[in-house]
């Protein structure tokens, strides 16, 4: 085996690695800024079963995990994870990932439930606009879609999945042309966008 092969083949073991042996403080540094999602769920994993940090910090921990569950395509997962962070410090940016998380499993009062909190707690969160944009948009409310779109990026203007979102609720209330110019504008930045979205049943 040459040098530089077996340098690679460590370093895919370091990374593969489990956090157990790791020091609290490694694991709880690993919690947020591990490579892999894996690597952070163990880590989160770790920390929490150890359960030394203040409520709000837990709670952030929680999230942390339920995202990288998320990332995993692992949704009853993420949605335990959710749930728990929100009895610890409920937060705007937990309650639109659950928001989401909602909307793509077709939950969408529930959905609705969500990013409404999350806009309460912080008006300026454009990512529950989105959230809750893409509910109203698999629920067939499409004015609301476009609202919540155009608020969205009025807040972060070219965000790729907001434009992507107006783009079909525009195109199904009959703008064909405009929404097929943010359609392609989204494409422009995440070139599998509409495929994505379309996992998600919206077309």
């Amino acid at each position: 085996m040459s040098k530089i092969s077996a340098a690679g083949s460590l370093l895919l073991a370091l990374l593969a690695a489990p956090v157990w042996g790791q020091t609290y403080e490694q694991q709880f540094d690993l919690c947020a800024k591990g490579s892999t999602p894996e690597q952070k769920i163990q880590a989160c994993s770790a920390v929490i079963a150890a359960n030394r940090e203040p409520a709000d910090a837990m709670a952030r921990i929680y999230f942390t995990r339920g995202l990288m569950h998320r990332r995993l395509g692992q949704n009853d997962a993420a949605l335990k994870d959710y749930n728990q962070s929100l009895r610890l410090a409920p937060s705007s940016d937990v309650y639109n990932s659950r928001c989401y998380l909602f909307a793509i499993t077709n939950r969408l009062q529930d959905a609705l439930k969500d990013c409404n909190e999350a806009l309460r707690l912080n008006p300026r969160n454009q990512y529950a606009y989105d959230s809750r944009g893409f509910a109203y948009l698999k629920l067939g409310m499409l004015d609301a879609a476009v609202a919540d779109y155009d608020a969205a990026l009025a807040i972060e203007p070219g965000r790729p999945y907001s434009m992507a979102g107006r783009g079909f609720a525009r195109r199904r209330k009959g703008d064909v042309a405009g929404g097929e110019a943010d359609l392609a504008a989204a494409r422009a930045q995440v070139p599998g966008i509409v495929e994505e979205l379309a996992r998600y049943g919206v077309k």
